[in-house]
């Protein structure tokens, strides 16, 4: 029989690997609680394969991360341009010849395009409509906003695809505009028949669905001719890419290249005026845009022996600052790309 000291000496053994037990257990439940909060992280932040697409900020920097052949100009080295003010939104120069950008200011900033969307218009017009062919002015005028800037079309009249494209891109005339994303909605589906509305909503399908080819990852149309809505939007990188489409097509980078045209007297882009002040004499498109929710914006080229420079630029109330912008830009540019080489 066990003494009242050996009973005592087992009980406190006893407890003792009670107390033990106890905290492996505790430890287990720490080491797997730690390991789900981990699971959860890693779940929650994304996984590490380079095959998980990626979203934000990686899509938008897209262009100013490209592999550049000379280092990108610095803000000190563009005086005068108003980039130290706050009427300067968004900028982007991008040298079409290289294949690189040579400046860019919030240029992965969302903007509104206003008429720089035409450009895109006019590219995925001429994808499916005739130079060759007529077209009827028709009802679809009916759903050119008011206070829209027009062209002068009318009901009725026939006219060419040329004159559409003045009309737009010249004129800048929403009704061209109306006029060829219907026409354009037909001839891409075969159906001749399909009501005004739905055209537009189907050339404008058309619109996205090729902007995302280019790799326009900020941007999205909901209008041919730029009118304000909310969601239509684009930042300057993806103008870069829009104004390089449109340029591919000929008749439409002839169109943007001319001040007098063949059905319409005169260009918008007072760079293209040679009695302007604003006359660069390399200058070779491309189009205007304003409205009152996006200010005074500009897509403009210009080429100089061998390089293509494209600007993009979106100004706040001054009407004639983007064309100096513009202008400065592409001199410094040139000027800039001549020293590396």
């Amino acid at each position: 029989m066990l003494s009242q000291r050996e009973r005592e000496a087992r009980r406190r053994q006893y407890r003792r690997r009670q107390r033990l037990t106890l905290l492996a257990v505790l430890l287990v439940l720490v080491l797997l609680i730690v390991g789900v909060v981990a699971v959860v992280r890693h779940i929650a932040e994304g996984s590490d394969d380079p095959n998980t697409p990626t979203t934000g900020d990686s899509n938008a920097s897209q262009t100013t991360t490209t592999t550049t052949r000379y280092p990108l100009m610095a803000e000190g080295m563009l005086p005068g341009i108003g980039l130290d003010t706050n009427t300067i939104h968004a900028v982007m120069l991008y040298d079409a010849t290289a294949g690189q950008p040579v400046y860019a200011y919030d240029a992965d900033r969302r903007m509104y395009p206003a008429s720089m969307t035409k450009m895109m218009t006019a590219a995925v017009a001429c994808e499916y409509l005739n130079e060759t062919a007529s077209y009827t002015i028709g009802s679809e005028q009916a759903l050119v906003p008011d206070d829209a800037s027009r062209a002068g079309l009318y009901p009725g009249s026939s006219v060419s695809l040329k004159c559409l494209l003045e009309g737009l891109l010249m004129n800048s005339g929403g009704d061209a505009a109306y006029a060829l994303a219907v026409n354009a909605a037909r001839a891409a589906t075969g159906d001749t028949a399909m009501n005004d509305a739905a055209a537009v909503a189907k050339f404008m399908e058309l619109v996205n669905a090729r902007m995302k080819q280019l790799g326009c990852t900020g941007s999205h149309f909901t209008t041919p001719d730029g009118y304000y809505d909310h969601d239509h939007y684009a930042t300057a990188e993806d103008m870069v890419k829009i104004a390089i489409h449109a340029r591919s097509f000929p008749l439409v980078k002839t169109v943007m290249g001319q001040w007098n045209g063949e059905f319409f007297e005169t260009n918008t882009n007072l760079l293209l005026n040679s009695a302007s002040k604003y006359y660069y004499e390399y200058a070779d498109g491309l189009k205007t845009g304003y409205h009152d929710q996006g200010g005074y914006c500009l897509a403009a080229s210009a080429t100089k022996g061998d390089t293509t420079l494209i600007a993009i630029i979106q100004c706040g109330h001054s009407e004639t600052e983007r064309f100096a912008v513009a202008k400065s830009l592409f001199e410094q540019g040139f000027a800039h790309i001549e020293k590396q080489k």
